[in-house]
């Protein structure tokens, strides 16, 4: 039989099919384990994967409740892990929704709202969909990276009122340098 010789779009293809597999595998591994913010992943893969209304992926990600990671990452996250939301899918959300939720993390953290509205058209353009390839991948409204928000954010990245909460608390305590081009 002929040795079958494939182009390099199909090799760079399957390349990335497995990282992909690699990278969920692990994943779920950790949230299994219990590790904080691997939660964050599995509702990327949720987000990619279209699973998110069905729930497939979600269910190991609550392996670590608010409490556990509350008591893990200190203080800072106490606070904001005692306003649970159900959040919508973030393709739900209406401009004036979005606007809204904004509004209330400025006066939640005593922001002038406009600020944290413009940082946010200034990222995203509101889009809580948003993504950014560039450097380690940014999402949201507030473009976060998975490193900033397993440290400071809580719940789904792509959560709007998540975002909103933890950016106006990050710029509320001085974290300017964070949205280098917009805040």
């Amino acid at each position: 039989m002929e040795r079958l010789h494939f182009g390099t779009r199909a090799r760079q293809k399957a390349r990335i099919k497995r990282a992909w597999l690699y990278a969920w595998i692990v994943t779920v591994v950790a949230a299994a384990a219990g590790i904080p913010g691997s939660g964050n992943a599995l509702g990327f893969f949720d987000t990619l994967t279209g699973t998110a209304d069905a729930g497939v992926l979600s269910a190991a990600s609550t392996a670590v409740g608010p409490s556990e990671v509350a008591g893990f990452r200190g203080e800072f996250h106490k606070r904001r892990h005692e306003h649970v939301h159900v959040p919508k899918m973030p393709a739900d959300w209406t401009e004036a929704e979005i606007i809204e939720t904004i509004y209330a993390a400025a006066g939640e953290f005593g922001l002038a709202p406009s600020y944290l509205l413009g940082v946010a058209q200034c990222e995203s353009t509101l889009n809580p969909l948003a993504y950014n390839s560039g450097g380690p991948g940014y999402h949201g409204l507030f473009q976060f990276d998975y490193m900033t928000w397993a440290e400071f954010g809580y719940g789904d990245i792509y959560d709007p009122p998540a975002q909103a909460r933890t950016a106006a608390e990050l710029l509320a305590l001085g974290h300017v340098s964070r949205w280098p081009n917009c805040a």
